[in-house]
């Protein structure tokens, strides 16, 4: 075998990835010279001081070697000659600064992937935003999220402060993680559509298709939610209760409007109540479990009450500003 042979070997010693074969071999090689045992020495204390890298790393150090051989014979003549052992300490401390480069990179992709990605969406306004990976991001109004300009490592991160809606491009090999506002809790997910909702009482986490695993924080169980499932963690008592989505209807700052499918009267009105700003009293208490079904519709809600004063037989009066009373009815 050649000198940069034998270096190699070295590496794989200092490594533990070295066979008995191969380690009797180094071992010929450094007690054939004082030259030899005064590199070995030498690039172990240089590891030791490093700390060692252990990762594997995938490199030509025959390559390297002759690069660094070229560079020390295209030295200019009038420096003085170096010994064989000088020579193989430069070629040893190339190779230790490359190997130390190349595992430092994979060994802290992760850590160096800090959020320089900062996008706040303005009070009264949504914001769309296309992430690296392709993922799509809703923010809803004051929202803010924080993400890397490239995800290299194992894991897709972001930073969520406020309520966001997310269609997360699928990647099997990297998880999608979600680091919420209070520094604890957070949402993984490899491909799928939900929505976080964030305040000061309490964290939300709505799923319209897909799975995603919501974790309060280090020291609670997990809680993983399928499509039309819904996660609340109460952020003073740190409990988490789930349920199923009776409409997604929370979502209609994203959605743009409202849609019912199959959905009681009540969380229809309900729905109605938050959308619109308004109060609605439903006197006939028999229509509260009457399902309805309704396309996705933003009109105002004089025009919503009328489609459903049609539907159902009800009569709907103003009693303010923002007040409608609905008698009558009856269901279909």
């Amino acid at each position: 075998m050649q000198d940069n042979d034998y270096i190699v070997l070295l590496h794989k010693d200092l490594t533990g990835e070295i066979s008995p074969a191969e380690k009797a071999a180094l071992s010929d090689w450094i007690a054939q010279s004082a030259d030899h045992a005064l590199l070995a020495a030498d690039l172990r204390a240089a590891w030791e001081k490093s700390e060692g890298y252990e990762k594997k790393f995938e490199t030509d150090l025959d390559a390297a070697f002759g690069q660094v051989q070229a560079r020390i014979r295209a030295e200019s003549p009038t420096m003085r000659v170096v010994s064989f052992r000088q020579q193989l300490l430069r070629v040893a401390a190339a190779v230790a600064i490359l190997i130390a480069g190349i595992w430092g990179f994979q060994h802290f992709a992760d850590f160096t992937n800090t959020p320089d990605q900062v996008i706040v969406s303005s009070e009264g306004d949504m914001k769309e935003v296309t992430l690296p990976d392709g993922t799509h991001v809703w923010l809803r109004s004051g929202a803010q999220i924080e993400y890397p300009a490239a995800f290299t490592g194992q894991n897709r991160p972001v930073q969520l402060r406020g309520e966001a809606y997310f269609e997360v491009a699928h990647d099997a090999s990297k998880v999608f993680h979600i680091t919420l506002e209070d520094g604890k809790s957070g949402v993984e997910v490899l491909g799928t559509a939900f929505n976080v909702r964030q305040n000061a009482q309490e964290t939300a986490v709505t799923v319209r298709n897909g799975k995603v695993r919501f974790s309060p924080d280090d020291n609670s169980k997990s809680v993983v939610l399928t499509a039309g499932k819904k996660a609340v963690l109460n952020k003073v008592k740190r409990q988490v209760t789930t349920e199923n989505v009776l409409t997604f209807n929370e979502l209609s700052w994203q959605t743009g409007g409202l849609e019912f499918i199959r959905t009681p009267m009540h969380k229809v009105i309900s729905d109605l109540e938050t959308y619109y700003g308004v109060q609605l009293t439903l006197t006939n208490t028999d229509l509260q479990d009457c399902t309805h079904t309704a396309p996705l519709t933003n009109q105002p809600i004089e025009k919503v009450l009328e489609s459903l004063s049609l539907t159902y037989q009800m009569q709907v009066k103003k009693t303010g500003p923002k007040a409608y009373l609905l008698t009558g009815g009856s269901c279909q």
